[in-house]
């Protein structure tokens, strides 16, 4: 919630109404007809990963990872980094 801030509502509303499909990440799914997908990637080292779709706003990106702060990993596919907003929220320690 804390990563996600007023979009956590668009990450729950899209693992409650939509439908998932199989990949190594935690969680990726999509709302037919309506236009908004994620993939949602947490580690055991607390790291997390989140790429939201939303039309017509297009994709945001948020991680706690300040290696991936202008970069998507390789695990989300191939995504033209010019169509993603980064969203970098440092962990409070």
């Amino acid at each position: 919630m804390n990563l996600l801030g007023e979009n956590y509502e668009t990450l729950t509303f899209v693992m409650k109404e939509g439908t998932s499909y199989e990949t190594n990440l935690t969680y990726s799914g999509f709302i037919s007809g309506v236009g908004e997908g994620e993939d949602l990637w947490i580690k055991e080292d607390g790291k997390m990963y989140c790429l939201l779709y939303e039309a017509p706003s297009g994709y945001r990106f948020y991680t706690n990872d300040e290696v991936y702060k202008n970069k998507v990993p390789e695990e989300f596919g191939q995504l033209r980094h010019e169509d993603i907003i980064f969203i970098f929220i440092e962990t409070i320690k």
